[in-house]
Protein backbone atom coordinates (compact mmCIF):
# COMPACT_ATOMS: atom_id res chain seq x y z
CA UNK A 1 0.00 0.00 0.00
CA UNK A 2 2.20 2.74 0.96
CA UNK A 3 5.18 3.22 -1.03
CA UNK A 4 8.45 4.79 0.19
CA UNK A 5 8.84 3.38 3.68
CA UNK A 6 9.23 -0.32 5.44
CA UNK A 7 7.21 -2.39 7.26
CA UNK A 8 3.88 -2.12 4.91
CA UNK A 9 2.74 -4.10 1.64
CA UNK A 10 -0.61 -3.91 -0.47
CA UNK A 11 -1.79 -7.09 0.26
CA UNK A 12 -5.51 -8.68 -1.00
CA UNK A 13 -7.68 -11.13 0.18
CA UNK A 14 -7.49 -14.72 -1.58
CA UNK A 15 -8.46 -16.99 0.85
CA UNK A 16 -12.26 -17.63 2.32
CA UNK A 17 -12.84 -18.01 6.26
CA UNK A 18 -15.29 -20.57 5.96
CA UNK A 19 -16.79 -22.87 8.60
CA UNK A 20 -15.51 -26.07 6.95
CA UNK A 21 -12.36 -27.91 5.89
CA UNK A 22 -9.03 -28.71 7.91
CA UNK A 23 -8.99 -26.57 11.23
CA UNK A 24 -12.56 -25.20 10.53
CA UNK A 25 -11.37 -23.14 7.59
CA UNK A 26 -9.78 -23.86 4.05
CA UNK A 27 -6.23 -23.65 4.86
CA UNK A 28 -3.56 -22.52 2.81
CA UNK A 29 0.23 -24.33 2.75
CA UNK A 30 2.26 -23.72 5.21
CA UNK A 31 1.65 -21.14 8.09
CA UNK A 32 -0.64 -18.34 7.26
CA UNK A 33 -1.47 -15.38 9.56
CA UNK A 34 -4.06 -13.07 8.48
CA UNK A 35 -5.94 -9.67 10.71
CA UNK A 36 -8.92 -11.35 11.61
CA UNK A 37 -10.36 -8.68 13.62
CA UNK A 38 -9.69 -4.92 14.70
CA UNK A 39 -10.78 -5.52 18.59
CA UNK A 40 -11.17 -1.84 19.75
CA UNK A 41 -9.37 1.57 19.51
CA UNK A 42 -7.09 3.31 22.49
CA UNK A 43 -7.25 7.29 22.48
CA UNK A 44 -4.50 9.83 23.63
CA UNK A 45 -3.95 13.00 24.31
CA UNK A 46 -2.79 15.75 21.71
CA UNK A 47 0.40 16.82 21.68
CA UNK A 48 1.53 20.13 19.54
CA UNK A 49 -1.81 19.03 17.48
CA UNK A 50 -0.94 15.47 16.88
CA UNK A 51 -3.41 13.08 18.39
CA UNK A 52 -2.81 9.16 18.73
CA UNK A 53 -4.50 6.24 18.81
CA UNK A 54 -4.10 2.41 18.93
CA UNK A 55 -5.62 -0.05 17.36
CA UNK A 56 -6.85 -3.69 18.61
CA UNK A 57 -6.12 -7.04 16.33
CA UNK A 58 -7.15 -10.38 16.94
CA UNK A 59 -4.85 -12.69 14.64
CA UNK A 60 -5.81 -15.98 13.27
CA UNK A 61 -3.82 -18.69 11.65
CA UNK A 62 -5.40 -19.98 8.64
CA UNK A 63 -2.74 -21.90 7.42
CA UNK A 64 -1.81 -25.58 7.92
CA UNK A 65 0.85 -25.21 10.07
CA UNK A 66 2.06 -24.02 13.41
CA UNK A 67 2.80 -20.36 13.33
CA UNK A 68 6.01 -19.09 14.89
CA UNK A 69 5.87 -16.90 18.17
CA UNK A 70 8.82 -16.55 19.74
CA UNK A 71 9.29 -13.15 21.69
CA UNK A 72 13.44 -13.30 21.63
CA UNK A 73 14.19 -13.51 18.22
CA UNK A 74 13.04 -12.83 14.66
CA UNK A 75 10.49 -15.03 14.45
CA UNK A 76 7.60 -13.74 15.65
CA UNK A 77 4.93 -11.39 13.78
CA UNK A 78 5.48 -7.36 14.12
CA UNK A 79 2.19 -5.26 13.44
CA UNK A 80 2.03 -2.22 11.78
CA UNK A 81 -0.95 0.39 11.77
CA UNK A 82 -2.68 2.89 9.40
CA UNK A 83 -5.00 5.41 9.49
CA UNK A 84 -6.59 6.71 6.02
CA UNK A 85 -9.31 8.91 4.97
CA UNK A 86 -11.65 9.19 2.28
CA UNK A 87 -12.89 12.70 1.11
CA UNK A 88 -14.22 14.34 -1.78
CA UNK A 89 -12.26 17.59 -2.53
CA UNK A 90 -13.09 19.78 -5.49
CA UNK A 91 -15.79 17.45 -6.88
CA UNK A 92 -13.30 14.55 -6.92
CA UNK A 93 -12.75 12.02 -4.26
CA UNK A 94 -9.43 11.78 -2.60
CA UNK A 95 -7.98 8.34 -0.61
CA UNK A 96 -5.39 9.38 1.44
CA UNK A 97 -3.14 8.40 3.61
CA UNK A 98 -2.81 10.33 6.97
CA UNK A 99 -1.75 8.52 9.68
CA UNK A 100 0.88 5.49 10.94
CA UNK A 101 2.96 4.24 13.48
CA UNK A 102 5.32 1.80 14.77
CA UNK A 103 5.21 -1.81 14.72
CA UNK A 104 4.20 -3.32 17.71
CA UNK A 105 6.49 -6.89 18.21
CA UNK A 106 4.61 -9.80 19.41
CA UNK A 107 5.48 -11.87 22.74
CA UNK A 108 3.17 -14.48 23.26
CA UNK A 109 0.04 -16.46 21.86
CA UNK A 110 -3.46 -17.57 22.98
CA UNK A 111 -5.10 -20.61 21.65
CA UNK A 112 -8.88 -18.89 20.74
CA UNK A 113 -11.07 -19.50 17.90
CA UNK A 114 -12.43 -16.25 16.62
CA UNK A 115 -11.69 -17.41 12.70
CA UNK A 116 -11.18 -21.50 12.89
CA UNK A 117 -11.17 -24.28 15.17
CA UNK A 118 -7.34 -24.41 17.36
CA UNK A 119 -5.12 -26.96 17.45
CA UNK A 120 -4.60 -26.02 21.00
CA UNK A 121 -1.36 -25.04 20.01
CA UNK A 122 0.00 -21.33 21.82
CA UNK A 123 2.76 -19.68 23.78
CA UNK A 124 5.45 -19.79 21.37
CA UNK A 125 3.57 -20.50 18.54
CA UNK A 126 -0.02 -19.44 16.71
CA UNK A 127 -1.28 -23.34 16.35
CA UNK A 128 -2.90 -23.96 13.08
CA UNK A 129 -6.78 -23.01 13.67
CA UNK A 130 -5.96 -20.59 16.26
CA UNK A 131 -6.66 -16.61 17.44
CA UNK A 132 -4.87 -14.47 19.50
CA UNK A 133 -6.56 -10.98 20.70
CA UNK A 134 -4.06 -8.07 21.35
CA UNK A 135 -5.76 -5.32 22.88
CA UNK A 136 -5.54 -1.80 21.48
CA UNK A 137 -3.63 -0.93 24.86
CA UNK A 138 -1.53 -3.63 24.26
CA UNK A 139 -0.81 -2.68 20.67
CA UNK A 140 0.08 0.80 21.90
CA UNK A 141 2.64 -0.35 24.96
CA UNK A 142 5.06 2.09 24.31
CA UNK A 143 8.54 -0.52 25.36
CA UNK A 144 11.20 0.01 24.47
CA UNK A 145 12.50 -3.84 24.79
CA UNK A 146 10.82 -7.12 23.71
CA UNK A 147 7.01 -6.78 23.14
CA UNK A 148 6.94 -2.94 22.30
CA UNK A 149 7.00 -0.93 19.21
CA UNK A 150 9.87 -1.10 16.87
CA UNK A 151 10.82 1.15 14.22
CA UNK A 152 9.62 0.46 10.51
CA UNK A 153 13.21 1.61 8.43
CA UNK A 154 14.57 -2.00 10.05
CA UNK A 155 11.75 -4.13 8.19
CA UNK A 156 11.55 -5.97 5.28
CA UNK A 157 7.97 -5.94 4.75
CA UNK A 158 7.55 -8.84 2.00
CA UNK A 159 10.04 -11.18 3.40
CA UNK A 160 8.83 -10.84 6.83
CA UNK A 161 12.57 -9.83 7.99
CA UNK A 162 13.33 -7.58 10.64
CA UNK A 163 16.24 -6.46 13.23
CA UNK A 164 15.72 -7.97 16.16
CA UNK A 165 16.43 -6.31 19.33
CA UNK A 166 15.07 -3.51 17.36
CA UNK A 167 16.90 -0.48 18.12
CA UNK A 168 16.09 3.64 17.92
CA UNK A 169 18.14 6.30 15.96
CA UNK A 170 18.51 8.34 18.98
CA UNK A 171 17.31 9.11 22.44
CA UNK A 172 14.19 11.12 21.31
CA UNK A 173 13.13 8.44 20.13
CA UNK A 174 13.47 6.38 23.67
CA UNK A 175 12.08 8.92 25.18
CA UNK A 176 8.23 9.68 24.90
CA UNK A 177 4.94 11.57 25.09
CA UNK A 178 1.31 10.10 25.00
CA UNK A 179 1.79 9.72 21.41
CA UNK A 180 5.51 8.79 20.74
CA UNK A 181 5.43 5.81 17.97
CA UNK A 182 1.63 5.35 18.48
CA UNK A 183 -0.72 5.70 15.16
CA UNK A 184 -0.53 9.25 14.73
CA UNK A 185 -2.72 11.97 12.76
CA UNK A 186 -2.40 15.38 12.75
CA UNK A 187 -5.85 16.70 14.58
CA UNK A 188 -6.90 19.25 11.71
CA UNK A 189 -7.46 15.72 9.36
CA UNK A 190 -9.96 14.10 12.23
CA UNK A 191 -11.79 17.50 12.87
CA UNK A 192 -15.56 16.86 11.27
CA UNK A 193 -16.21 21.17 10.25
CA UNK A 194 -12.63 20.44 8.25
CA UNK A 195 -13.47 17.29 6.87
CA UNK A 196 -17.17 17.36 5.47
CA UNK A 197 -18.44 13.86 4.60
CA UNK A 198 -15.25 12.58 5.02
CA UNK A 199 -14.80 8.88 6.07
CA UNK A 200 -11.80 7.00 8.04
CA UNK A 201 -10.29 3.24 7.97
CA UNK A 202 -7.83 2.06 10.27
CA UNK A 203 -5.76 -0.44 9.21
CA UNK A 204 -3.18 -3.20 10.58
CA UNK A 205 -1.01 -5.83 9.01
CA UNK A 206 0.94 -8.58 10.87
CA UNK A 207 4.13 -8.97 9.10
CA UNK A 208 6.47 -12.42 10.02
CA UNK A 209 8.88 -14.67 8.52
CA UNK A 210 7.89 -18.04 8.17
CA UNK A 211 4.07 -16.40 6.83
CA UNK A 212 6.37 -14.69 3.86
CA UNK A 213 8.56 -17.40 3.16
CA UNK A 214 5.38 -19.74 2.75
CA UNK A 215 4.48 -17.04 0.04
CA UNK A 216 1.24 -16.34 2.48
CA UNK A 217 2.21 -12.17 2.57
CA UNK A 218 -0.30 -10.86 0.58
CA UNK A 219 -3.04 -11.48 2.85
CA UNK A 220 -2.34 -10.14 5.89
CA UNK A 221 -4.03 -6.83 6.37
CA UNK A 222 -7.12 -6.06 7.34
CA UNK A 223 -9.12 -2.35 8.11
CA UNK A 224 -12.35 -1.54 9.55
CA UNK A 225 -14.56 1.79 9.52
CA UNK A 226 -13.14 4.69 12.05
CA UNK A 227 -15.85 7.31 13.37
CA UNK A 228 -14.05 10.43 15.12
CA UNK A 229 -15.61 13.51 17.34
CA UNK A 230 -14.49 16.14 19.49
CA UNK A 231 -12.23 19.05 18.34
CA UNK A 232 -8.98 19.42 20.40
CA UNK A 233 -9.18 16.47 21.79
CA UNK A 234 -10.52 13.45 19.47
CA UNK A 235 -11.88 10.20 20.13
CA UNK A 236 -12.05 7.35 17.64
CA UNK A 237 -14.18 4.48 17.74
CA UNK A 238 -14.25 1.43 15.78
CA UNK A 239 -18.08 1.03 13.44
CA UNK A 240 -19.07 -1.85 11.38
CA UNK A 241 -17.21 -5.00 10.78
CA UNK A 242 -13.39 -5.90 10.43
CA UNK A 243 -13.30 -6.60 6.32
CA UNK A 244 -10.72 -9.69 6.86
CA UNK A 245 -7.92 -10.21 4.44
CA UNK A 246 -8.45 -6.69 2.48
CA UNK A 247 -5.73 -3.23 2.73
CA UNK A 248 -7.62 -0.26 3.75
CA UNK A 249 -6.89 1.04 -0.08
CA UNK A 250 -9.89 -1.66 -1.56
CA UNK A 251 -12.60 1.05 0.83
CA UNK A 252 -12.13 3.02 -2.15
CA UNK A 253 -13.67 0.62 -4.99
CA UNK A 254 -16.14 -0.37 -2.52
CA UNK A 255 -17.58 3.30 -2.07
CA UNK A 256 -17.16 4.14 -5.41
CA UNK A 257 -17.13 1.40 -8.43
CA UNK A 258 -16.10 3.15 -10.99
CA UNK A 259 -12.54 3.51 -9.19
CA UNK A 260 -9.73 1.27 -11.14
CA UNK A 261 -7.84 -0.58 -8.84
CA UNK A 262 -4.63 -2.67 -10.36
CA UNK A 263 -2.33 -4.88 -9.22
CA UNK A 264 1.71 -3.91 -9.67
CA UNK A 265 3.89 -6.72 -8.61
CA UNK A 266 7.28 -5.15 -8.06
CA UNK A 267 10.33 -6.97 -8.30
CA UNK A 268 12.23 -7.72 -4.95
CA UNK A 269 15.50 -8.77 -5.49
CA UNK A 270 16.33 -9.79 -2.19
CA UNK A 271 13.58 -12.49 -2.22
CA UNK A 272 13.57 -16.35 -3.16
CA UNK A 273 10.14 -15.16 -4.35
CA UNK A 274 10.88 -12.81 -6.95
CA UNK A 275 7.97 -9.98 -6.64
CA UNK A 276 5.85 -7.97 -4.25
CA UNK A 277 2.48 -6.45 -4.16
CA UNK A 278 1.60 -3.45 -4.91
CA UNK A 279 -2.08 -2.06 -5.53
CA UNK A 280 -2.94 0.84 -7.49
CA UNK A 281 -6.15 2.78 -7.50
CA UNK A 282 -7.02 5.96 -9.31
CA UNK A 283 -9.82 7.81 -10.58
CA UNK A 284 -9.68 10.68 -12.95
CA UNK A 285 -12.73 13.67 -12.49
CA UNK A 286 -13.95 16.72 -14.80
CA UNK A 287 -12.22 19.91 -13.02
CA UNK A 288 -14.12 22.16 -15.75
CA UNK A 289 -12.35 24.66 -17.76
CA UNK A 290 -9.64 24.21 -20.02
CA UNK A 291 -7.67 21.50 -17.38
CA UNK A 292 -10.25 19.10 -18.62
CA UNK A 293 -9.82 15.83 -16.95
CA UNK A 294 -7.25 15.05 -14.01
CA UNK A 295 -6.63 12.48 -12.11
CA UNK A 296 -6.98 11.54 -8.54
CA UNK A 297 -4.68 8.42 -7.42
CA UNK A 298 -4.66 7.33 -4.22
CA UNK A 299 -1.95 8.39 -1.89
CA UNK A 300 -1.06 4.76 -0.95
Amino acid sequence: MLAGYAGTIAAMGFLSVDAYGFGGCTPSTGPDVIVGALNGISNYTTVGGIDAFSLGTTSCNIGSVNLLWQSANTNHPIIPQNMYRLKTVSGGARFEHIGMGWMKHAFTALTENLCCTCNGAGGSVLGIGCSDPYTSGRNGTQLTTVGGLGPRFQVNAHTGGFIFPYAFRNVAHIAHSSITRRLQVANSDLQAALNPGAVYFGECQYVTPDDAAAQNQNNNASYNAVTFTGTTEITGSLSGGTQQQKPAIKAWKTADPSVTETNVNVPEATSGDTTSLMILSSQAFNLGGASGATSSPATT
